[in-house]
């Protein structure tokens, strides 16, 4: 099977952006607490506005004249100069603060407005990214007066401009817009672009042209090296910047135009309840948050320096050094034995709800392991997501999306990881629908 890597895109900052330490933290709990109740659209569709590009994009025409030449260099192999598109640091935000003004007209809608703040703490939470309400005090301190002003649409589209433009510049978002599209949207203010526009992307993802909307082919170009940075990290499926498998599609419902060859990693495609660990990881490193920090600890397993001057982990582990995985409960741990056995808890009664676990196998380097999965019943997913309780299996490295299990559909199953070191596996449950659980052996060969 093809090893499947995941980062996301972002225009390259040519110098140290001073980012500000991090304030006021917002716990991933806090997060889902406020979109709980979020409305889901992830059904919709998602319809382009006319003039915009990649369907959410508004650029301006220095951008729209560097992509297209990009794309034409790109299809011609003359590449030509090694330039960065938005290489110029105008188009960051200084000292990684966005001056935001929000229309009175969405003042009204509690709703909205909550959205809105939650969109915002997805990235505040991560990073050392700070929105704050325009002032002349505040364009004083920053020696610009650009900002961003947050308006409604009223065609019912969630589009932004891309990076820092100059002047004031839109976010436009109507009644369809939830908190992670929003965040998606706030994502492209702040310099990404689309993941799935990465040269590199059909080793990892499959574009289904047959399956796309007339005139909807453009949508799915690719740019080059050297348009886009992504500062060495993997592709990721789970970017809240990536297309869902829909997207564009003759039929948004049924037919999908981007699929993987592993459609267990598939199940986090558009995903837009938060920031994925490589959104941050990215975020970190393009606006520099970790600038000051005297000592700078050792992070391993693809953890970073993160604004605290503390490592920040990938999901599923913890620690001073991303060593420990996560144990809660009864479920979880650090499996160093050749062999064991991995269950969930209370296991063979139900396991406990509102629980994250995981259990890190160190294997050696040149070795593989083998799962066996021996009895598996975890709530269902009727929509095939396994958005309520899931076991992730990290076969693609401990920074990316792994495979993604729930019902019984993991039962019997035979798994083996063969890239050599760590496995990490994870458990998630809701607050409600408990089931009888799961029971895998693993073997170190």
């Amino acid at each position: 099977m093809m090893s499947i890597y995941l980062f996301t895109l972002v225009f390259l900052c040519g110098v140290p952006c001073n980012a500000l330490p991090l304030k006021d933290s917002i716990q991933r709990e806090l997060i889902q607490a406020l979109t709980a109740n979020d409305v889901k659209v992830s059904g919709m569709p998602e319809v382009p506005l006319p003039g915009t590009f990649e369907g959410d994009m508004v650029m301006t025409p220095i951008q729209k004249k560097a992509i297209r030449d990009d794309i034409i260099a790109r299809k011609t192999g003359n590449l030509g100069r090694k330039r960065k598109l938005l290489a110029d640091t105008n188009f960051y935000w200084p000292q990684a603060i966005v001056p935001f003004e929000i229309d009175a007209s969405l003042m009204s809608s509690r709703v909205i407005w909550r959205r809105i703040q939650t969109a915002i703490q997805m990235w505040e939470s991560k990073t050392c990214l700070r929105f704050v309400p325009r002032s002349i005090s505040l364009s004083g301190q920053l020696g610009h007066k650009d900002y961003v002003l947050i308006q409604s649409d009223s065609r019912h589209s969630c589009i932004s401009n891309v990076g820092r433009i100059r002047g004031v510049q839109s976010v436009n978002i109507s009644a369809i817009c939830s908190a992670g599209r929003i965040a998606h949207e706030l994502g492209h203010t702040i310099g990404f672009v689309h993941e799935q526009s990465r040269p590199d992307r059909d080793l990892y993802v499959h574009i289904n042209y047959n399956n796309v909307a007339t005139n909807r082919t453009g949508e799915f170009e690719k740019y080059s090296n050297s348009k886009v940075t992504t500062y060495r990290l993997p592709y990721d499926i789970g970017s809240i910047m990536h297309y869902k498998s829909t997207a564009f599609s003759i039929d948004q419902r049924l037919l999908q135009t981007i699929t993987t060859d592993d459609p267990l990693v598939q199940k986090w495609m558009g995903q837009r309840d938060d920031l994925s660990f490589l959104d941050a990881k990215l975020a970190n490193l393009a606006y520099r948050c970790n600038n000051g920090c005297p000592v700078s600890p050792p992070c391993m397993n693809g953890g970073y320096i993160g604004p605290t001057c503390t490592c920040v982990c990938p999901i599923g582990l913890t620690g001073p050094y991303c060593d420990t995985p996560i144990i809660a409960q009864g479920c979880g741990g650090k499996l160093t034995a050749s062999s064991g056995v991995i269950q969930s808890s209370n296991f063979p009664a139900n396991y406990n709800p509102d629980t994250e676990c995981s259990w890190l196998i160190e294997a050696p380097a040149d070795s593989r392991v083998d799962l066996k999965i021996e009895e598996f019943h975890i709530e269902e997913d009727f929509e095939d997501a396994c958005n309520n309780d899931y076991l992730e299996i990290k076969l693609y490295g401990l920074q990316q999306v792994g495979q993604k299990y729930c019902g019984e559909s993991a039962r019997g199953r035979n798994i083996t990881y063969n890239k050599g070191g760590h496995l990490l596996i994870r458990f998630v449950s809701d607050f409600s629908t408990e089931e009888k659980g799961f029971r895998l052996e693993y073997r170190i060969v």
